[in-house]
């Protein structure tokens, strides 16, 4: 075997995908399930079921083309399994995946297999109602090993859910985003918030996204109520967009003055007004557009 074909095929064996059967088999679509098993790996990666990812990024990691891709897309949002929302510029799609849903359809599939941990396909089992919700593991030796489901999703009250419509119509239309709803291994992180921080609080935590230059593209419900990031860190990020600067409101008085002192400025005249300048100079979104408009940038 020549150099040049060795190099070919280390070329074709780099970056592999794990690619699921069973997300086939609840999606119906090859193209569906490589997207989902993707999906899913990045899910592991971030360990969170919200990230950032352009189309693009997805076709050059798949191999799809970008037909594909808008067509898989649009499958698993129309299965429920994920929400996307296109923020920033250039633009890229925030993914919101539902893993409630996809372990349910799993579920579903009579003879299918589990997935573990976000992608890891574990031995075959198969679910038993009882009184208390178990799993059965046939171990090789023909052992049967029987233990809980998992962390159960907490079930929120109807006064929860309400919070909850009213929340997601408040971020929504702050962020210009689409998302439907909490994901619902954040429960326990909401509650924990809104145990810290009255609603009102988090409502106008939420109207002060936009404000912050970094998050104002990349916020999400997940990120919102988050309590550490993803090195374990302890987050406050309600407290950060509380703690957001803002110019105070501006009189026609005071933007007159303004303009002045900036024409001084530009002169290399003292400021006539400059308690006004002070009071903005912090805030050079300001400083900048009046700028602009008076042709002095």
């Amino acid at each position: 075997m020549t150099d040049e074909i060795k190099n070919i095929l280390l070329a074709l064996s780099d970056r592999p995908i794990a690619f699921q059967r069973s997300y086939v088999r609840i999606t119906k679509s090859i193209t569906s399930g490589l997207l989902l098993s993707q999906i899913m790996y990045w899910c592991g990666v971030q360990k969170s079921n919200t990230f950032y990812k352009t189309n693009e990024e997805f076709c050059d990691e798949t191999g799809m083309t970008a037909e594909e891709m808008k067509n898989a897309k649009k499958k698993l949002q129309d299965l429920g399994f994920i929400t996307v929302a296109l923020r920033g510029q250039p633009a890229r799609s925030v993914y919101e995946v539902d893993l409630e849903k996809i372990v349910l359809t799993l579920h579903q599939l009579d003879g299918a297999k589990a997935t573990n941990k976000m992608g890891q396909i574990a031995p075959t089992i198969y679910t038993e109602t009882t009184t208390e919700t178990t799993t059965k593991k046939v171990t090789p030796n023909g052992v049967t090993k029987e233990k809980p489901a998992g962390k159960p999703i907490p079930v929120m009250t109807e006064e929860e859910l309400a919070f909850q419509e009213k929340f997601m119509a408040e971020f929504n239309g702050a962020c210009q985003t689409a998302f439907k709803k909490i994901p619902p291994d954040c429960v326990n992180n909401v509650r924990y918030w809104r145990s810290t921080y009255t609603d009102e609080q988090l409502f106008q935590a939420v109207k002060e996204i936009p404000h912050d230059t970094f998050w104002r593209d990349k916020m999400s419900p997940a990120i919102f109520f988050r309590r550490g990031n993803p090195d374990k860190e302890p987050v406050d990020y309600i407290g950060r967009f509380l703690a957001v600067r803002r110019p105070p409101p501006m009189t026609w008085s005071e933007e007159s003055d303004l303009v002045a002192d900036l024409i001084q400025i530009s002169e290399g005249v003292p400021m006539r007004h400059p308690e006004v300048y002070k009071k903005y100079k912090d805030f050079p979104e300001i400083i900048d557009r009046i700028k602009k408009r008076e042709g002095l940038a």
